[in-house]
């Protein structure tokens, strides 16, 4: 795989121009491209899975900064997995966290500015939980640090 400077060094003899106009544009469409090419398919580069343990009386954990989407999370008590259910509106989430909970392991989850919530459970243990996360495509990031080299 060619690294950002080696396209940038193919995208610039191919266009005979090195001005920073053309490089940003080259750039551009080259970061546009993979992103295309990223979404076609579930590529084994753009999973993974993040463990974590909880925290007494702490019902909201921030999501690995890499993560983009989460596809699944689940908690694993006594060597036994628990699936929570994902809550997608803030109302409900609201309906839900207003009553008290008897379940033995957090049965809901929502999702908010970075931040995964779950519902108390009474026991209150320490417990482990496993997120399957698809990654952020970073290129953005390296194309604009590329080019603050270049000034």
């Amino acid at each position: 795989m060619k690294t950002y400077t080696d396209l940038q060094d193919l995208y610039t003899s191919l266009t005979n121009d090195s001005t920073t106009t053309n490089i940003t544009l080259g750039m551009s469409l080259t970061n546009d491209y993979i992103r295309k090419m990223a979404k076609t398919k579930n590529w084994w580069f753009m999973t993974d899975t993040a463990t974590d343990t909880s925290v007494a009386d702490q019902v909201e954990y921030y999501l690995p900064r890499e993560c983009d989407v989460l596809e699944n999370v689940y908690f694993v008590i006594s060597d036994e997995k628990y699936i929570p259910t994902e809550i997608k509106s803030r109302v409900d989430w609201d309906c839900i966290t207003a009553s008290e909970s008897s379940s033995t392991y957090p049965s809901y989850f929502y999702i908010q500015n970075n931040k995964i919530s779950f519902t108390q459970h009474p026991q209150q243990q320490i417990i482990q939980f496993i997120l399957f996360i698809k990654r952020k495509l970073l290129v953005c990031q390296t194309q604009i640090i590329q080019q603050e080299q270049l000034h």
